[in-house]
């Protein structure tokens, strides 16, 4: 699990901004702390929407926060025109959330991924446009990936002991080959009626699906298809890790966000600090940003090593590779989210020829060195990264 974090370039209450980045950043792969204006600055706290002004006549920053996915969400928004509220606001997201949620959610009885894994052979339903455009998304990650992205994965993602239906103990070899025959992404299909109409269906009852690596993403898509509809165009979102930054921050300059370097030392510390080291701070405007890690969610086995929670669906086993992480920039949050996961399972070579056959998307990979400092848990980096990469890069975390 990897994070990102937005620089703060000034402002009143610093310490509360790094407050909350901790307790962002604790809860998943990628996260942000929140860029303070040289302002007076508040956050939200506990949900409660909070703003900070600019003076009286110029624009307005909100910042609003919450809790969704089993994970949590922020927004800073520059309200140039003044002609938005907080609860408006909040009310945008959570709704905009709660529909992708009851579309894609694994964790749901009521879900429609949920309602796809009891369907018997010869059964479809219409699922909602939500839930379409994730599975074609996944289903154009797979392709691209040649198998590498795969969310028929979800049997073994549970038998290693990650996501709903988590096991509590390692499986055995037989039970992970027996899991791995049930991974068959041809087996789920979307098709377009005589009518016009969308029906999903499946041709096994033991394949299901785990959308996970592709449906947060695209929920910070429709978050940020929302607000700019409505008007607004200078935002940074952020759901779980996964971002999208639209137009410029209140200083008018773009977002500022900082990849972690990857240690699987618990975050301890200041943002900066031993304890949470930076690697790397870009600086970025109308993209969606995803982190893909080994080093936050793993397990370990008996024998002492680390099974990550990402899978490669070909081999049916744990990932172990090189990539410590990877972060990919793309139009959509969504498509950033599920090469994230393709280029962590492919490893450094074929992950990046894949990033640099791919237009509009551009990745930095750090790969695992040796020694490790041991008063850090911060291994030696190698670096890999797309070739148009570089313009986004700041020359150091500031």
């Amino acid at each position: 699990m990897t994070g990102v974090r937005s620089i703060r370039d000034g402002g009143a209450h610093s310490k509360a901004i790094g407050a909350r980045a901790g307790r962002l950043r604790a809860a998943g792969r990628l996260r942000a702390f929140l860029a303070a204006a040289p302002v007076a600055a508040a956050l939200c706290v506990a949900g409660t929407p909070l703003l900070v002004g600019c003076g009286p006549t110029g624009p307005i920053e909100h910042k609003l926060a919450g809790a969704a996915f089993g994970t949590t969400w922020s927004l800073v928004l520059v309200d140039a025109d003044r002609d938005t509220t907080p609860a408006a606001l909040d009310a945008l997201v959570t709704r905009a959330i709660g529909e992708v949620d009851l579309a894609a959610s694994t964790w749901r009885d009521d879900s429609e991924v949920s309602h796809f894994a009891r369907l018997a052979v010869g059964e479809s339903f219409e699922p909602s446009k939500h839930l379409t455009l994730v599975l074609e998304e996944a289903r154009w990650a797979h392709e691209v990936s040649g198998g590498a992205f795969d969310p028929t994965v979800a049997p073994l993602v549970a038998l290693f002991g990650f996501g709903a239906g988590a096991a509590a103990t390692p499986p055995s070899e037989a039970e992970r080959a027996a899991a791995a025959t049930r991974l068959d992404f041809d087996a789920v299909r979307l098709a377009t009626t005589d009518t016009g109409s969308v029906a999903l269906s499946r041709t096994r009852t033991d394949v299901s699906l785990d959308l996970s690596a592709v449906a947060k993403g695209y929920a910070v898509d429709v978050v940020a298809t929302r607000l700019r509809a409505a008007g607004e165009d200078r935002f940074l979102f952020e759901l779980g890790g996964e971002l999208f930054l639209s137009g410029t921050r209140i200083t008018g300059t773009p977002w500022v966000v900082a990849i972690d370097a990857p240690t699987t030392a618990p975050p301890s510390g200041a943002p900066g600090s031993l304890g949470r080291p930076l690697y790397a701070a870009l600086a970025v405007s109308d993209r969606g940003l995803a982190t893909s890690g080994d080093y936050r969610q793993y397990a370990t086995a008996q024998d002492g090593q680390r099974v990550t929670h990402t899978i490669d669906p070909r081999s049916g086993r744990s990932v172990a590779n090189e990539v410590a992480s990877v972060t990919v920039l793309a139009r959509t949050c969504a498509r950033a989210d599920a090469l994230a996961t393709a280029v962590q399972v492919l490893g450094a070579e074929a992950g990046l020829d894949l990033l640099e056959s791919l237009p509009d998307v551009e990745g930095l990979l750090l790969l695992h060195g040796s020694p490790t400092d041991a008063a850090t848990g911060v291994p030696s980096i190698i670096e890999r990264a797309t070739s148009g990469f570089a313009p986004f890069r700041l020359p150091a975390p500031r």
